[in-house]
């Protein structure tokens, strides 16, 4: 969102008599600063669940660079799975998101002992066939790494819990630039 344009439709909006208490909006720090500095200091922002996982997959690609078993998109695509099945089932407990969020690099690394009930190496002749040959992770680069980006997240677990949906907004965008598109 621009900053700007969030400022003008916010001003309105509160000159009508509305009260707004939190935007939900992708992490652009600059709009939500400038909404504080020129409209109102108190108003909150929450995440966009669809922009934090296109962050966080950006994130796997980018660690795909240095790490070449990353750059299989079946293992990605499973770490991105565990990632968003972690949140949408720790919406509202900020707590139990950050304790779970923890799980996930031991559980790719077949370290099953504290994973919860979606783990499924409780059950007989477990073989964990979206990663690499059927075998759990082994690379410790690759763990130092995979933590580093866990632990970035789980230090946003109040935000992570408490996430909106922009999709009405993104739908609506989507229409009016195929009537009515920027270039003609």
């Amino acid at each position: 969102m621009e900053p700007a344009m969030a400022c003008e439709m916010l001003s309105a909006i509160k000159d009508e008599g509305c009260k707004i208490g939190t935007l939900v909006m992708d992490n652009d720090s600059t709009t939500i600063a400038h909404v504080k500095a020129t409209v109102d200091p108190t108003i909150n922002k929450r995440a966009d669940k669809n922009h934090t996982r296109k962050g966080f997959t950006g994130a796997l690609i980018e660690l795909a660079n240095t790490h070449k078993v990353l750059k299989n998109q079946k293992l990605r695509s499973h770490i991105e799975r565990c990632f968003t099945y972690c949140v949408q089932q720790n919406r509202g407990k900020a707590k139990d998101l950050e304790n779970e969020l923890g799980k996930i690099v031991p559980h790719l690394y077949g370290e099953h002992e504290c994973c919860g009930t979606w783990c499924r190496s409780k059950k007989t002749d477990y073989k964990p066939r979206n990663l690499p040959y059927g075998k759990p992770l082994s690379c410790t680069l690759l763990r130092e790494a995979l933590e580093a980006l866990f632990k970035k997240y789980c230090c946003k677990s109040e935000e992570l819990a408490m996430m909106g949906s922009t999709q009405v907004n993104e739908n609506f965008n989507h229409m009016v630039s195929t009537k009515a598109p920027k270039r003609l």
